[in-house]
């Protein structure tokens, strides 16, 4: 579930909408935008104050929900190792197979350069997945707080 309309709108009921039901990449860009880590705006102390004002059971949903895409995100790191692994071997492999008395080297400058540009695009994403982590443990920590915040207020 998603609201397009939302995206740019935070207040109490759409901050707990996006964190019970949104789907994973509308949730991530909303957070993103909200509780971005590039650089906070005025009113995050009120966006904190409305993510303290939700029910103590939506603050324990959101925070299971945060740890569960924080090991997704965390996990992609393996794939896209292995992928550049695959491209790294590439040129290696198209050396190892071609006749060493041919002297064509076409085929390595092409294997080199798609080399290049796999490790590009996995750098690429793989910075992106970091900043989209980021967002996740730097919430997950706000969620911390205020669940935290909410049970000293029943003990005290």
């Amino acid at each position: 579930m998603n609201c397009e309309n939302c995206m740019g709108k935070f207040d109490k009921e759409t901050l707990e909408d996006a964190l019970l039901n949104w789907y994973e990449k509308d949730f991530i860009k909303y957070l993103n935008k909200h509780f971005s880590i590039e650089g906070q705006s005025d009113s995050l102390r009120e966006k904190v104050n409305v993510l303290r004002s939700l029910d103590e059971v939506v603050l324990e949903i959101a925070s299971a929900r945060i740890d569960g895409l924080e090991k997704i995100y965390d996990d992609k790191h393996t794939i896209f190792f292995i992928g550049a692994l695959i491209a790294a071997a590439t040129p290696a492999v198209t050396v190892a197979f071609l006749p060493f008395t041919s002297g064509e080297v076409y085929p390595r400058i092409a294997a080199s350069l798609f080399t290049l540009c796999s490790l590009m695009f996995f750098k690429k994403y793989l910075n992106n997945d970091k900043n989209i982590l980021a967002v996740l443990v730097s919430f997950r920590k706000l969620l911390m707080q205020a669940l935290a915040k909410k049970n000293d207020a029943v003990d005290g």
